[in-house]
């Protein structure tokens, strides 16, 4: 009779542990320079941010540019105890995205620091549309330095 109480217990704590959450994962980028943000929580404890930060971020920190930059998570990841994935999340992601940290190292190194200025001046003030065209730009000009 004990065996059989054990086996039932032994089961529901194994499905709670497979189905219960305990760990969220969000995965966001700032606006204007791309630094990328990852927010993890457990048990619904404060979360712990990993910023790891883009050149294009670094580049205004040397030159004492200071922009107030917004933060988009675009992807969102909930756990069970034992690692299965219970929730899935998505959104859209910020115009900078396709500007990767390899691509901004490229372009940082072969534009004027006037030019530097006036992307990051645009990016600043532009809509979502105009950042698109200006990322798309900036792209394709460290595509062809490489």
């Amino acid at each position: 009779m004990k065996a059989k109480w054990f086996i039932i217990l032994f089961l529901g704590l194994l499905t709670a542990s497979i189905w219960i959450p305990v760990t969220k994962i969000r995965l966001g980028m700032t606006d204007i320079t791309g630094t990328q943000i990852h927010e993890k929580s457990w048990l619904g404890r404060a979360p712990v941010l990993v910023k790891k930060e883009s050149p294009l971020a670094i580049w205004c920190n040397h030159h004492d540019i200071g922009l107030l930059e917004n933060t988009g998570f675009f992807s969102s990841i909930t756990e069970s105890l034992l690692g299965f994935t219970s929730k899935r999340g998505c959104g859209p992601s910020p115009a900078i995205y396709p500007f990767r940290p390899s691509l901004q190292a490229v372009w940082l190194a072969h534009e004027p620091e006037a030019n530097i200025r006036r992307f990051i001046t645009a990016m600043a003030t532009a809509n979502e549309a105009e950042r698109e065209r200006l990322v798309s730009v900036a792209c394709d000009q460290a595509l062809a330095a490489r």
